[in-house]
């Protein structure tokens, strides 16, 4: 008669294995897999809580923020120290950014009586990185002169923001739902400039951030006289920022002015400003030169030149020699046309040239005459 365990076919040094294998419950394969699915669940968790805590971090740092614009506009109203007071925002390039409060009429001449350090996490976009920005509370009023915005931003997730804005009028302190576009402003200064041909003249370009993230601007200028260049240095920047603007002229640039647009643009957003450049030329030679001879003199009448280079003429210079050609300086006289030599010999030949000077330079020689 046969066993079950026959009856089944089960060999009983196998029986040991099946358990084993059945007490194992999963495979190394399902082991794998399913360690893998609690270490991305892990992580997922990590980066939501990682994030949460990181914009609770920015909430509670605008808080503290606002809080503390609101008081030192309030000691402004009570006039605490007999002064006004104000924040001195600092977007610190190479360091972690921070914000002062201080009372007095400026940062610079101030007081400070408190330095707040943002979390790391935290940053500044506007003010822009290595750019500040003073919030003045006049005293008795608590208004600012000039509205302002801030907006605070994760450094590792500049999308995620929040900004705060100062108003003039009533100086209301609020946040702002969104943080604002970006904006800035331009302005070129000097505005106009003169210059030699040849020569060049440079103005500083001024980009101001008016709300919103800073964005690289790129600067160009159009409107140059033929042959005149312009070249900024840097070439863009990250507003608020200055560049210097150099225009270069040519020798052969023709005189008077010019109005030159110079732009900022981020590709979207395009600000511009006029620059008047004024050229100036040696003046054009004298016209119709003649010399007529006389009793121990020789009298020579010219004309204006046709052009005065765009300064006014001060001298002529007359050159006489004794062959054609060979003409040196005699002598120089004011503003007039007409001059006479009375240090000639009878009998010589002279020849004569004039020429015209301004506040450039002295310009080419007129035609040649002679006494004969």
């Amino acid at each position: 008669m046969n066993t079950s365990d026959e009856k089944l076919n089960i060999d009983p040094k196998k029986l040991k294995s099946y358990k084993l294998k059945a007490n194992a419950g999963f495979t190394l394969l399902e082991l794998m897999v399913i360690m893998g699915i609690t270490a991305t669940i892990g992580s997922v968790s990590y980066l939501s809580i990682s994030g949460f805590m990181a914009r609770n971090t920015l909430e509670l740092t605008a808080q503290e923020l606002l809080a503390h614009l609101r008081d030192a506009r309030q000691r402004a109203v009570s006039q605490d120290q007999s002064s006004q007071w104000g924040v001195h925002l600092k977007a610190d390039a190479s360091d972690i950014d921070y914000y002062e409060i201080f009372y007095g009429a400026s940062y610079a001449g101030g007081t400070i009586v408190q330095k707040i350090v943002l979390p790391p996490a935290i940053q500044f976009l506007t003010p822009a990185q290595g750019a500040s920005d003073d919030i003045i509370f006049m005293k008795a009023t608590g208004k600012v002169n000039v509205s302002h915005v801030i907006v605070l931003a994760l450094v590792n997730d500049t999308s995620v923001t929040r900004a705060i804005n100062i108003s003039t009028g009533n100086s209301a302190i609020e946040f702002l739902s969104t943080a604002p576009s970006f904006n800035f402003s331009l302005n070129v200064s000097p505005n106009s400039g003169t210059v030699s041909s040849g020569n060049s003249t440079a103005a500083g370009v001024d980009v101001s951030l008016l709300t919103g993230a800073s964005q690289l601007t790129d600067f160009s200028a159009s409107g140059l006289p033929a042959g005149v260049t312009a070249s900024f240095s840097p070439v863009s920047c990250n507003p608020s920022c200055t560049a210097v603007m150099t225009i270069n002229t040519l020798i052969s640039t023709p005189p008077g002015s010019s109005a030159i647009t110079i732009a900022s643009t981020d590709g979207i957003t395009t600000r511009t400003a006029i620059y008047t450049l004024t050229v100036n030329a040696s003046p054009n030679a004298p016209r119709d030169l003649t010399a007529t001879g006389g009793t121990g003199q020789i009298i020579l009448n010219w004309q204006a030149p046709s052009s005065d280079g765009g300064s006014a003429i001060t001298n002529y210079k007359i050159y006489r020699g004794t062959t054609s050609g060979g003409e040196t300086l005699l002598t120089t006289v004011g503003n007039v046309l007409t001059y006479s030599d009375t240090s000639v010999s009878g009998g010589t030949t002279y020849y004569y040239k004039v020429s015209a000077v301004n506040g450039i330079g002295e310009g080419v020689q007129s035609n040649e005459a002679n006494s004969i």
